[in-house]
């Protein structure tokens, strides 16, 4: 299952294209995540690190042999994030499951721009 990059339809979904095999009699089920690592000042030292910060999730049911569009909302640090960096480069974790309980994950990198979210 490849995800391409998202395409935002408003100012609080991201919208990514997703397709079940054919050869899926019964379809495919599964969640999508975006993610992103964001840096935080840790104490007097004021060292950077990275901590991971979930952006959205939503779940999905694809028939076999479809395609089919998965709006997942930002949340509001998500979209905070994002107006206030104006570029945040996320990661787009999609886990899937077929049928017979066969799961499989890809992860693909994007960039989400401000302008993007209006």
């Amino acid at each position: 299952m490849a995800s391409p990059p998202p395409l935002p339809k408003s100012n609080s979904l991201v919208t990514i294209t997703l397709g079940c095999p054919l050869s899926e009699t019964l379809g495919c089920r599964g969640s999508v995540r975006l993610e992103t690592v964001a840096k935080v000042k840790a104490g007097a030292a004021r060292v950077t690190r990275g901590r991971r910060l979930a952006l959205g999730s939503a779940r999905f049911r694809i028939r076999a042999g479809q395609k089919r569009e998965v709006k997942i909302p930002l949340s509001r640090r998500g979209r905070a994030l994002v107006r206030k960096a104006h570029r945040v480069r996320v990661r787009v974790i999609v886990t899937g499951q077929d049928a017979a309980g066969n799961r499989q994950t890809t992860v693909t990198r994007v960039t989400l721009t401000s302008k993007t979210l209006g």
